[in-house]
């Protein structure tokens, strides 16, 4: 489970994500989603678990000024899961060009 404060970033970063007020880039090789900001560097890996068998995703945040990386992960079975994968969809698809004149 994620920390209050992780969590509580997660939701904001997903709300002004989805405004289109932050962009990801989204590596498809290793399923990962970052976005650089002013002051940190947020992650988001997805890896499925073989020994539990369940989704995770990792998250890495590095603080600029001090230069340190803080890890943190949720799995399926944890309540912030789906927060989580919501926020990794929509950074996905945040660069995504779509033309809707089909």
């Amino acid at each position: 489970m994620l920390p209050v404060k992780i969590r509580s970033l997660v939701v904001e970063l997903r709300d002004r994500t989805e405004k289109g007020l932050i962009t990801w880039n989204y590596d498809d090789e290793n399923s990962t989603v970052t976005t650089d900001q002013l002051r940190f560097i947020f992650s988001i890996n997805y890896r499925f678990d073989e020994v539990e068998e369940v989704g995770c995703f990792n998250i890495k945040h590095v603080d600029k000024s001090s230069r340190k990386a803080h890890f943190f992960s949720t799995a399926q079975f944890h309540g912030d899961y789906e927060l989580v994968r919501t926020l990794f969809d929509s950074g996905q698809s945040s660069n995504l060009e779509l033309d809707l004149d089909f």
